[in-house]
């Protein structure tokens, strides 16, 4: 039987492969060419967090909340592909009042896509496999 201190680092690297898993995904989104190059990495990290939620969820959402400071169209996608699945509140709460308070044309599109993508009529749904027949 596992006591509870030999799982302790066992959860936290299970959070830390999610984080790493987010990373990686950063880096690729701007070397890939189309969605249907990324979309097996963006349903894995789904289906990833969905195993931790529990654990993880904080850290996932600390994450965010940093990519969505600085939100350019990669970390863009990879939010909105996993919001359509969790629409996560305070990752909603953020996006709105990002939306309002940002003066820039072309950065207030970008948290308004992001807000989108909590509908279940996400506009760009149609581009993902995992959401296209929703």
């Amino acid at each position: 039987m596992l006591s509870i201190s030999s799982r302790k680092p066992v959860a936290k690297e299970d959070c830390r492969s999610i984080l790493g898993k987010i990373d990686f995904l950063l880096k690729v989104q701007r070397i890939a060419d189309g969605v249907d190059q990324v979309e097996p990495l963006l349903e894995d990290l789904v289906d990833r967090i969905k195993g931790k939620e529990e654990l993880c969820r904080q850290q996932i959402v600390d994450r965010f909340l940093a990519l969505m400071e600085d939100l350019d169209p990669w970390s863009l996608e990879i939010i909105q592909y996993c919001m359509h699945e969790f629409r996560w509140a305070e990752i909603l709460e953020r996006a709105d009042d990002m939306y309002r308070h940002e003066v820039r044309v072309g950065k207030r599109r970008l948290y308004e896509r992001l807000r989108e993508s909590f509908d279940v009529t996400w506009p760009e749904r149609e581009f993902f496999r995992r959401y296209s027949d929703l």
